[in-house]
């Protein structure tokens, strides 16, 4: 999937196109990550295995508020 990340005080959101998927903030349990290899893994409650985020320009992150 590629797309767009959204991190708010109460979401996390996933945008691939016209495919949306959110998860409470509440539940994400850990973050790991792995600037190296621009690898990035949310562990979520409810989840068997964490969302795996690749992100081969991992410095090239933008914020905004």
């Amino acid at each position: 999937m590629e797309g767009i990340i959204r991190i708010s005080s109460r979401l996390i959101g996933f945008h691939e196109g016209h495919n949306i998927r959110t998860y409470p903030i509440w539940q994400v349990e850990n973050v790991h990550l792995s600037p190296g290899g621009g690898v990035v893994e949310v562990y979520l409650q409810h989840l068997k295995q964490p969302l795996v985020i690749i992100w081969p320009d991992f410095f090239e992150c933008q914020a905004a508020s």
